[in-house]
């Protein structure tokens, strides 16, 4: 007789309290990148792997946890879809930084550019798609170069999270929201520095 899968409980919060529910899978998330993650995802260098699994965090719980109301137990065990999500996610970010490296080597180098797997880029204008990708570079190198809290809010506030809703994600004292609000308005002020001394607006 076949056992029965025990799934999250925070999947049963997502139509009730998503707020919860987000806050629960984050810890989840968390415990999962450390014991179970996909060997591709931990092969990455440490800088990348934070990166892949915050946009993995965030792409699961943006739009009221919408990702995870996806799930059906039907499809297997939560874990192993998730297993699923998380090397996806990391292929697509070692894609687009291989897209990257593609765009900005000089005609006849070693890698040909691959222009159709880019659909904003245009192979006509190669210098365009250079410039936005040199300018995609340095935002992600100056986000790199905030201290953690700073990257985690900066990126929460990107995905258009309210300081008091970041505060319940994360299982935070409510009374916190305004210093988060207060260093969120920090965090920005440190970015803009860093990117206009890389010349970007």
């Amino acid at each position: 007789m076949a056992m029965a899968h025990t799934q999250p409980h925070f999947l049963d919060l997502i139509e009730t309290d998503p707020l919860a529910c987000a806050a629960s899978f984050y810890r989840y998330a968390m415990g999962f990148f450390e014991t179970a993650a996909p060997r591709l995802l931990k092969s990455l260098e440490p800088h990348d792997a934070e990166e892949v699994r915050s946009r993995i965090v965030l792409h699961c719980i943006r739009d009221n946890c919408r990702v995870l109301n996806e799930y059906r137990e039907a499809e297997g065990t939560f874990a192993g879809w998730f297993a699923i999500l998380c090397l996806n996610k990391t292929k697509d970010y070692l894609k687009e930084l291989g897209r990257y490296r593609e765009t900005v080597v000089s005609a006849g180098d070693h890698e040909p550019h691959d222009y159709t797997s880019n659909p904003r880029a245009d192979a006509h204008s190669p210098d365009l798609t250079v410039e936005s990708g040199e300018k995609l570079r340095i935002v992600r190198e100056c986000i790199g170069r905030l201290d953690h809290y700073c990257r985690l809010l900066v990126r929460m506030a990107a995905e258009e999270f309210k300081p008091r809703e970041m505060v319940r994600v994360l299982r935070w004292p409510q009374n916190k929201a305004k210093k988060v609000s207060d260093d969120l308005r920090y965090c920005r002020e440190k970015l803009r520095q860093l990117l206009t001394e890389r010349h970007v607006e």
